[in-house]
């Protein structure tokens, strides 16, 4: 089962009372300090303490924010309400002067987006807002002026003093709040050189999503904060960029969290509502690794209830999608060792990854997993890739990757109702059909794009096997070694089309390798190593034989 980490943001009261050895003891694991809200000098007895309990530390910054400041308690904010912001006695003060920026009717976002106001006057110290929606309002609130560009706001680095406490403490999370621009992260990072823990940016300015791939890139994992993306964006797309962003890291193998308004329900009834049982599901089948309580546990007179709350919720979810995963192995034969296998895709399918020869969801996988019956329509099980799967995600989670397929005769059928296999499915099942007529035992066929092949395919001479064989065996003449059978050639039809499927098996007797003209390359072998080997073998011989002066065959077609 997928390890999904669950963060509890605790105030200084919760961790240095004895209440705290009681979450501990129910399985506390990480914390996050909410460093706007405390000093450096706050945070020491507090890392002090979580040391002592080994619990994991994250360290969350402030970061360039805006805060409000000369409030000394909680404050009840109503629909209709006027507030005055700005220099003046009456008014409260923040990090923030630049009031002639600011426009009438401007939308205000208090805490996240918990409390939502408009700009009702502008002056030139000061602005008054009118609540729309109220809320209470805490001491040190953040504030957003949406539209405002918060760049060049401050020329003082907040962060600074945090960072080497982050290095003094050897905390394990340093989080990088309002981030706008790649080279913030870079400045932290060159900061934090000698840094053991993992660095976290959190996406939740509209800036930073013009740059998520850079971000992704530089960061050890990301942080999605909802509540403040929300007031830089419209709230119908902060689940939308929460998918996109989830599956960017992905893709990358960058771990990524997900905070703000998860258990929101639980401040006024004991049970989460349906709405945050379904947020936090579908983050997991999104591919969410981690949450972060943050209200939710800071402001709560019992965080440990609602770390279990969310635990119970993030185990049902897992338990019942491990339920429906492990469903059709009960179909798998016992004396095939399943978790090898899945271990060999996700070794093989990164090998190819990172060697080019997969774009995007390019190239696909199937394998014969039992032998073929006595009669015609006896059941055989095929293991094959899924439509749209990339062969860079084969070794995170790599079942999900894949569907088990039952054929009979003519027909076939999905284990999993809702996959759907490849769309050169039929292509792969009419070659394994050709593999059982000509008596061969190849169960793997592996099926990729190497440039160089597709380039070489591009060639007159690829019309001529005879010539391309002997091409490629003066180019590496350890090629017939491995391919002594020869390579067979499929003219080009439409990708995922019938008439490549059938083209597939035309002509073809007993090589070991197909190419499909300007298309890509697939290789057959009884297992996936040996047809791993004969893709390595033909795409080296492939960038030779272009890389060298042409021979006189070449002349002669």
């Amino acid at each position: 089962m997928r390890k999904i980490d669950l963060i509890a943001t605790l105030d200084s009261s919760q961790i240095l009372s004895p209440a705290f050895e009681e979450m501990v003891a129910q399985g506390l694991e990480m914390v996050r300090l909410n460093c706007s809200h405390l000093s450096v000098e706050e945070l020491l007895p507090l890392t002090s303490r979580l040391k002592s309990e080994n619990i994991k530390i994250m360290l969350d910054l402030p970061g360039h924010e805006i805060r409000l400041q000369g409030l000394s308690e909680n404050l009840p904010l109503e629909a209709g309400q006027t507030i005055h912001l700005g220099d003046s006695p009456q008014g409260l003060r923040g990090n923030f002067d630049a009031w002639d920026s600011l426009s009438l009717g401007m939308d205000v976002y208090i805490q996240g987006s918990e409390i939502r106001a408009q700009i009702s006057k502008v002056s030139p110290d000061s602005v008054d807002i009118k609540i729309i929606s109220g809320g209470i309002l805490r001491p040190n609130a953040s504030i957003s002026f949406v539209g405002l560009d918060a760049n060049g706001l401050s020329d003082q680095d907040p962060d600074l003093p945090y960072l080497n406490f982050a290095l003094e403490q050897d905390v394990d999370i340093v989080v990088l709040s309002h981030i706008n621009h790649p080279s913030q992260v870079s400045t932290a990072r060159e900061h934090l050189q000698d840094f053991k823990g993992l660095l976290c940016t959190k996406i939740e300015t509209k800036p930073a999503l013009d740059h998520l791939e850079e971000l992704i890139d530089l960061s050890d994992l990301l942080l999605l904060g909802r509540g403040d993306l929300s007031a830089s964006i419209p709230f119908a797309q902060v689940p939308i960029m929460q998918r996109q962003l989830t599956r960017l890291c992905n893709a990358k193998g960058k771990p990524i969290y997900i905070a703000t308004g998860l258990l929101a329900s639980l401040a006024y009834q004991e049970a989460p509502s349906h709405s945050n049982v379904a947020d936090i599901a579908n983050a997991i089948m999104d591919g969410a690794d981690g949450f972060i309580l943050t209200n939710e546990t800071a402001t709560s007179a019992a965080p440990g209830s609602v770390l279990a709350t969310a635990r119970e919720i993030i185990s049902q979810v897992q338990l019942k999608l491990e339920k429906k995963e492990q469903f059709p192995y009960t179909s798998i034969p016992q004396d095939i060792d399943f978790d090898k296998l899945l271990a060999n895709l996700a070794e093989v399918g990164t090998c190819i990854w990172q060697r080019g020869w997969a774009e995007a969801n390019a190239g696909n996988v199937s394998i014969r997993l039992t032998d073929y019956g006595g009669q015609e329509d006896d059941p055989v099980l095929f293991l094959v890739s899924k439509t749209g799967t990339r062969y860079r995600q084969f070794d995170r989670n790599t079942m999900n990757n894949f569907v088990l397929i039952e054929v009979k005769g003519d027909q076939y059928r999905c284990l999993d109702a809702e996959a759907k296999p490849t769309s050169e499915w039929n292509a792969h099942l009419n070659l394994h059909r050709h593999f059982k007529k000509m008596g061969l035992d190849r169960r793997v066929i592996l099926h990729s794009h190497p440039t160089e092949v597709i380039c070489l395919s591009h060639q007159d001479f690829i019309e001529d096997e005879e010539v391309l064989y002997q091409e490629l065996a003066a180019a590496l003449p350890e090629l017939p070694l491995f391919l002594d059978t020869g390579i067979h050639v499929c003219p080009l039809y439409p990708p995922g089309s019938e008439t490549l499927a059938l083209a597939s098996v035309t002509d073809l007797k007993d090589e070991k390798a197909l190419i499909w003209s300007k298309h890509g390359l697939l290789t057959f072998g009884y297992c996936l190593d040996e047809a791993f080997d004969y893709m390595e073998v033909i795409v080296k011989a492939a960038k030779i034989l272009m890389a060298k002066k042409p021979s006189p065959s070449f002349a002669r077609i």
